[in-house]
């Protein structure tokens, strides 16, 4: 993979390329620059044999739904490197049509099916409608605030 270093106050942070993140899902980096929608949530597992597993399990349908849902730009399932027993969720969605799809859809069903029989024992999620407000950083590497200032 390639990084790019990108300066900042406090040193050296290093970032994928833009296209890098894109290139380990399998699909192409998709510029959108309409209102998206995200899903995160906190699943809670009884241990963390049971997480592991689970995270293990997902990973064929993450990349599924990432490679085969209309509106999905971001599917990701992974363990919380902080908490032993919690998989951190992030999903990035075009619009509600292609959301209420997925949640009919097979992929939804078998990951459903993946977190129950590895011991999810609680969930919370959230959802939020949202815009791309382009890159955290500018060229130099600073924050670029003044994008949400509005």
């Amino acid at each position: 993979m390639h990084r790019d270093e990108v300066g900042t106050r406090s040193g050296i942070h290093v970032a994928p390329s833009p296209d890098s993140a894109a290139e380990l899902c399998g699909q192409p980096r998709l510029n959108y620059a309409g209102q998206m929608i995200i899903i995160t949530a906190t699943l809670s597992f009884s241990a963390e044999s049971d997480r592991d597993a689970a995270v293990v399990a997902s990973g064929v349908v993450q990349k599924a739904t990432r490679d085969d849902e209309p509106g999905c730009l971001a599917y990701c399932f992974a363990a919380d490197p902080c908490e032993p027993l919690n998989i951190q969720v992030y999903e990035l969605w075009t619009d509600a049509d292609s959301l209420a799809a997925h949640f009919e859809h097979p992929n939804y069903l078998s990951m459903v099916t993946a977190l129950r029989s590895n011991g999810l024992v609680n969930s919370d999620n959230r959802m939020y409608r949202t815009e791309d407000c382009g890159t955290v950083y500018d060229e130099s590497g600073a924050f670029r605030r003044a994008a949400l200032e509005n």
